[in-house]
């Protein structure tokens, strides 16, 4: 998450606060075994965070 700010900071990356979703997402997906939370976090995938690199 602080190379993340960093970045966002120096202005390496943009939407700081996507990224930092994405980095959440990422935990809670590391520490989860739910189907419900799987499916949602790869609704925010294909809707959100792939969005800008598509």
């Amino acid at each position: 998450r602080d190379t993340t700010r960093a970045a966002f900071r120096t202005g390496l990356i943009e939407n700081g606060e996507t990224w930092m979703a994405m980095i959440q997402s990422r935990n809670t997906t590391s520490h989860t075994c739910n189907e419900d939370t799987a499916s949602q976090i790869v609704a925010a995938i294909l809707d959100t965070y792939a969005t800008p690199y598509l």
